[in-house]
């Protein structure tokens, strides 16, 4: 899933969820991960980076499911590895609706699966041609991961 916020933003919530996002990040144990979260509430997410570190996330709400992911794969440009993501046509209209938005405010999202946030990139420019390719120090290994994880996203 692709959810919007980053480390410790505040959703947009209704109702009494923002108190229980506040209450959740806080009880938040990213060493242990067998004890994270295995849904969201809807409008919120509590989630630990991939690394299991201290790193934590608030986010909220999600903004795109795996289901409109038609393919992700781990590939080499000039020595430095990346992802490149391609959106099924519905995925590709919200997700260019998502990224000029947030291009405009700076933002971020975050890849999950499940309570683990994958990857929390910084939106520069609107994407809007359904494809997307995200590089950072990533070494073959976590591109690959990566990958999967968008995969496994499309499976759900």
């Amino acid at each position: 899933m692709i959810w919007v916020g980053g480390q410790g933003a505040m959703p947009t919530a209704a109702n009494d969820s923002e108190t229980r996002a506040e209450t959740a990040l806080g009880a938040l144990d990213c060493a242990h991960p067998e004890q994270l979260p295995s849904t969201a509430d809807g409008d919120y997410l509590a989630a630990c980076s991939v690394d299991g570190l201290a790193d934590k996330y608030l986010l909220g709400p999600s903004a795109l499911s795996g289901a409109h992911i038609s393919s992700a794969k781990s590939t080499a440009v000039d020595g430095r590895w990346q992802v490149d993501v391609t959106f099924d046509a519905i995925g590709a209209k919200d997700f260019a609706a998502l990224t000029a938005s947030m291009a405009a405010n700076s933002g971020q999202l975050a890849i999950t699966v499940g309570a683990t946030v994958e990857s929390a990139p910084l939106v520069q420019s609107p994407i809007t041609d359904g494809r997307i390719q995200i590089s950072g120090q990533f070494d073959q290994g976590e591109a690959a991961a990566l990958a999967a994880a968008f995969t496994a996203g499309a499976q759900h």
